[in-house]
């Protein structure tokens, strides 16, 4: 198996002629977020999501690399850095909004997200713990809220060891959708 440094290499790969698997250190920078292991699918036409499908720089009509996964894949899978810095929006509403993955893992860092989280469609979002401390770091997730509208916007969602941070606006609060419940389980806060 061939293996490759980030995700924009993988994209730099000269397309194979048939399923070709290849394993990428990272997404940014190698052991950053993970391994991950895409395999090349020939025949496949869907535009890029960022994560379980990258197109080629080549941008041919039919093939694309496929995130091998089994319904569960993480927010830096797709892009998110969770470094306290980054935006991190676009990663995470990228992860929710793909219909194959069900269970979102996120890092045991802190993202940002500058604009209202719709985190919607039946799916398990878990992290790891509840009480974000910057002094220990590595120890739980944290998602903080950088905007000024609503910080989230949730309809059956199932969230686990979570924390959403505020910015201190009249808006931080999440809004829980009224079409099913929302299930907050290990951890789950709201600050």
């Amino acid at each position: 198996m061939d293996t490759v440094l980030t995700v924009a290499a993988l994209r730099a790969l000269t397309p194979p002629a048939s399923s070709t698997a290849v394993l990428r250190l990272g997404y940014y920078e190698p052991l950053a977020d993970g391994v991950r292991v895409h395999i090349y699918n020939g025949s496949d036409t869907r535009p890029e999501n960022g994560g379980t499908v990258i197109v080629p720089d080549s941008n041919p009509g039919t093939g694309r690399w496929n995130l091998k996964h089994a319904g569960e894949a993480s927010v830096c899978d797709f892009g998110a850095k969770f470094d306290d810095a980054t935006d991190d929006t676009a990663a995470i509403q990228a992860i929710n909004a793909c219909a194959e993955i069900r269970r979102i893992r996120y890092p045991a860092r802190i993202g940002r997200y500058a604009s209202t989280l719709v985190l919607d469609g039946y799916k398990k979002h878990i992290g790891f713990g509840h009480r974000v401390d910057p002094a220990a770091p590595g120890h739980s997730t944290g998602l903080r809220y950088t905007g000024s509208g609503d910080a989230a916007t949730l309809f059956a969602a199932h969230l686990e060891g979570l924390c959403f941070l505020g910015s201190g606006s009249a808006h931080d609060g999440l809004v829980v959708g009224q079409r099913d419940p929302v299930h907050m389980a290990g951890g789950c806060s709201l600050k």
